[in-house]
């Protein structure tokens, strides 16, 4: 799944019959979600929840952790244009 319109596809087309009431949570929070008003964020927990209910294996990939480090272009300014008039 890469899109909150995926997990709508998947839950609503060829979820398992006989599921719980976090499945039916999830299906009103991801068709909330298409409708832009809640975010993909809470959709996302909501699958995996439904998920988890329905027996359903789901390999969730962790963030890795901050480094402390910003990218090498963080504070550097763009060299300024030479205007033509």
């Amino acid at each position: 799944m890469t899109s909150a319109c995926d997990a709508a596809v998947y839950i609503l087309e060829n979820w398992p019959e006989g599921t719980g009431p976090k499945t039916t949570t999830a299906k009103a929070i991801l068709l909330k979600c298409l409708a832009g008003e809640c975010s993909a964020a809470v959709a996302r927990v909501a699958f995996v929840e439904a998920a988890r209910e329905a027996g359903i294996y789901i390999e969730t990939t962790p963030r890795p952790p901050p480094t402390g480090k910003l990218g090498p272009s963080w504070g550097k300014r763009k060299p300024a244009r030479s205007r033509m008039t």
